[in-house]
Formats: C-alpha cells, structure tokens, sequence
C-alpha cells in the first residue's frame, strides 16, 4: 500500500497583487505550511507537486525562498514536482539551471524535480513539464505491472472553456491516474475510460478569478490489484474571498462606468485573439484577463470593453499632448496625464479608478468614465 499528497500551483513571490486586501506571501507561506501538515497527518510516503512553485522564474527575496524552503526541505517528506512555464523562461528548458526552483532543488534535499519516470516501488511517476510538448505524455513506455501517475502542466480540462484547453475526454491515457495542474480552477475528480483525472486547482489566488475557490490538496491511495482511492482535502487555513480581495479596477469605477460603456452582454474573446489585443495595446495578459473578468461581471460585452480599452489609451495620449476629451476628465480628477502614460495601461487605469472613488454623484462619474473610456466613435 502507499499513499501521497498532490498540490499545484502554488505561485509564491514576494509582490502583492493588486487585488488582496492581505499579505499576499503570508498568506501562501501560511497555505504552503497547511499543506505539509496534511501530508504529516495523513502519513504520506512522499508528496508531488504540479508545476509553477514560484510565480516567476527568478525571485530575489531571500527571505521568501528561505521561508519556503525552511517548510519544504523540513518536512520530513520527500517532495516529487514537475516544473511549470512560471518556473522557468519563456518555456526555455535551459533556463531552469538558473532558476529561483533549481536553486531550491540543488539546497533541498527534500525535493526532487522529475525529469524522467521514477519508479518509487508500488507506483511509477511520468513527467511531463511545462517546457514540454502535450504529446510527451504519450510517448513513455508505460509499464502495466505497477500503478501510474502522470503528473502534467498543461491546461487540461473536462469541459470546453474560452481559450485553448485540452480536453482530457478526447484522450486514450495510458495511466491509472492523471494529475493536473496550471489551470487555476482545476477541474473534479473523474475517470475516461480506465483512468482518473484530477487537478484540485491551484494553492495561490492571486487574481480576482480565482476569488471563489478555496485551496485544496488531494490524498491517493493505492493498493495491488485495487482501484485507485483519491479525496480532497481543503485547507482550513484559506480565507473566504470576501476577506482577501479588494474591488477590481472596473468595479471600483462601477456600474455608471458600464454604463458609460454601453452595457452589451456577451461571451469573453477566446486564446489567440485575446492574447493579440492584450499585446496591442501594451497590456500584460494576465492583467487584461483580470480586467475584462472584471468587465464581464458589470454586464460589459468582451467587444465593447476592448474598444473602451484602445479608447482609453488614445485618451491618455491625447490627454499628455494637451488635447481630447480625456484631459479635462484627469484634471477634475487630480491626475497627470504626463504621469499615466508612462505608466503600464493596467497600471494607469488603476490608479483612474482610486481616483474615480471619490466621485460620489453617480452621473458625474459616468461623465468622466465616458471622456476616459467610452468609444465615442462608435456611440
């Protein structure tokens, strides 16, 4: 018989996202300590990990990487992982050995990184990255004489979602077990065909998307000649969102904004495209996620808040050079224009949307949302 615990994503860093009301490092040290009390409770042989520990391949807060090594490499456990694409360099393999995670691995001897099957016994675990491609998973000589784990970073999911996914339906997997992680949201426990699928989603919430999911691990246990035996375990530790996340940018403008937006209602844009506009308009993607979720949620369709967004960074730059519509709008607001635009969009929008909240009369608000953002080309 063994037993062993899963988490993933974990996406420790030392910077606070905008969007928590509490100490973003504490509070995922504090989860990270939860996790490998389980693992003591429940008698683990050893505990896997799914890929992205950090939330950036290199840090430089010690003190965060001495903390979450204190824990990891004084667990008592031995700690399996795969590597996921924030631990590493634009998917570059190579960029590993200079990573924050490879200098953990290479000081832990608690912690392994699985670069090919390992065989710990009752049960072999086959790896499969972030740097590689989806079909590794497919190319191992799975042996039938042991249980098997795939453990993959990949966005692997078991419904259809607004952006490329793999579906783990269209797939014959070979394994007794397939664990997930990268997709924040994970997806239940379920078998297609002969084999179980699970990601329990990730440890971090660092963005306002993840905000009404609670942290949880899953505990597997095998015996010979016997189905595999998975339960969730959520941690107790993980705050109710109401308590660690602040309103969004878009929120804090609020629904005179939308209106000033015009209040269309439809589906989020999909992958490529998403990803396309987010460039084009000089914005992280994973901000503009945030953003447009946001927008979303106050009824505005993902076409009308992307105009509004090329909108608003033609404003700014109207604004800086003395002209449009948005200048008198920043002025009423205290704000520079000179200053905005040098900043990230995301950036700038937050700091218009602190402003915007000491707007109390709701059609002054909607006035200037719609000198900042409104497509008035298009009204």
């Amino acid at each position: 018989m063994f037993r062993f615990l899963f988490y993933t994503d974990l996406h420790l860093h030392a910077k606070q996202p905008r969007h928590r009301a509490d100490v973003y490092v504490e509070s995922v040290l504090t989860k990270l300590e939860e996790v490998y009390d389980i693992a003591r409770r429940e008698a683990v042989d050893f505990v896997t990990f799914g890929g992205d520990f950090y939330h950036s391949w290199r840090i430089f807060a010690y003190e965060v990487i001495n903390a979450a090594m204190d824990i990891v490499c004084g667990a008592g456990v031995p700690t399996f992982a795969i590597v996921g694409q924030h631990d590493i360099y634009g998917y570059n393999q190579s960029t590993y050995v200079k990573s924050t995670l490879c200098f953990q691995e290479r000081h832990c001897q608690g912690l392994q990184v699985v670069t090919e099957p390992l065989d710990l016994g009752e049960v072999v675990l086959y790896p499969v990255h972030g740097w590689d491609d989806f079909d590794q998973a497919f190319r191992f000589n799975v042996t039938r004489k042991k249980k098997t784990v795939l453990l993959i970073h990949k966005l692997l999911c078991d419904t259809d979602q607004p952006f490329d996914i793999f579906q783990t339906s269209d797939y014959d997997w070979p394994y007794n077990l397939v664990l997930a992680g990268d997709l924040h949201s994970g997806f239940p426990i379920h078998k297609v065909g002969r084999t179980i699928l699970a990601n329990p989603g990730s440890i971090g919430r660092p963005n306002r998307k993840d905000m009404q999911r609670m942290p949880k691990v899953l505990i597997v246990e095998g015996q010979p000649r016997k189905e595999l035996d998975i339960r969730e375990v959520f941690l107790q530790n993980a705050k109710p969102y109401e308590e660690i996340f602040k309103a969004g940018i878009l929120d804090d403008i609020g629904a005179a904004s939308a209106a000033a937006f015009g209040l269309a209602s439809s589906t989020a844009a999909a992958g490529d495209e998403f990803a396309k506009q987010s460039r084009a308009l000089g914005f992280n993607v994973e901000a503009y996620q945030e953003l447009q979720d946001a927008a979303e949620r106050s009824g505005v369709s993902a076409e009308t808040f992307n105009s509004s967004m090329t909108a608003f960074t033609k404003r700014l730059g109207e604004a800086a050079e003395g002209s449009g519509p948005a200048k008198d709008a920043l002025e009423q607001l205290g704000l520079s224009a000179e200053e905005l635009v040098g900043l990230e969009p995301d950036v700038a929008l937050a700091k218009v949307a602190d402003a915007m909240r000491g707007v109390d009369d709701p059609a002054r608000k909607a006035a200037l949302a719609a000198d900042l953002l409104a497509d008035q080309a298009s009204a």
